[in-house]
């Protein structure tokens, strides 16, 4: 008998779904899958005033000393999401747009670093 023969039920290498020609990082489809996106620690505006007095600095570490990250090897991201209406200055690396007019509407200043 020939190697694969596999006595009158449909082969293997015909039960299995082709993988034709799939770039690096592509699906199926050519889409994208995000292998190479940016991964960010995302804070939330309300959890830094929760969090925070008025007229703290607020960068990645003590953003990570006060528990609202869990590691500090991803880059910070501030949104827009809660009520801020405490002067704080926020180092980070990336802001949202409407967090950081929120943080300038505040008297606070949005850094990035």
């Amino acid at each position: 008998m020939r190697p694969g023969f596999e006595g009158g039920q449909t082969p293997l290498h015909r039960r299995l779904p082709k993988q034709r020609g799939l770039g690096v990082g592509l699906t199926a489809r050519g889409f994208n899958t995000g292998r190479y996106k940016t991964h960010y620690n995302i804070v939330n505006l309300g959890d830094l005033a929760a969090r925070f007095e008025d007229g703290a600095t607020v960068d990645p570490d003590t953003v990570l000393a006060a528990g609202l990250t869990r590691s500090n090897g991803l880059p910070l991201k501030v949104l827009n999401d809660g009520t801020l209406d405490k002067k704080l200055n926020i180092r980070a690396h990336k802001f949202s747009g409407n967090a950081q007019a929120a943080i300038e509407a505040a008297g606070g200043t949005a850094e990035v670093i």
